[in-house]
């Protein structure tokens, strides 16, 4: 028998979790490991952010100088087959 985890009876029906869910979360708290289905979930959401945020944080690290170069207004106004041809040139020179 599956337990609410989290809202109203209404929030439930409409937001209901994904087959197994509301089992895996319910057994987490009855196995000991956590206080509440709201510890599990904080949990879960922490642990996804810890592995999603960094590499959002070196994607825009890397984005940061053509960030920098648009904001001050420099654009390149080549085709994608002249951005490729320079970077195999770049490339050749570096061999």
């Amino acid at each position: 028998m599956s337990r609410m985890l989290l809202g109203s009876a209404h929030e439930q029906v409409r937001n209901r979790p994904a087959a197994g869910v509301a089992e895996f979360v319910q057994g987490q708290v009855d196995a000991g490991l956590y206080n509440s289905a709201a510890d599990v979930i904080e949990d879960a959401v922490r642990r996804a952010s810890e592995e999603i945020w960094p590499n959002a944080e070196a994607i825009r690290a890397a984005l940061a100088p053509g960030v920098a170069e648009a904001d001050a207004g420099v654009f390149y106004e080549g085709t994608i087959e002249d951005i490729l041809a320079e970077a195999r040139a770049t490339r050749a020179k570096q061999r």
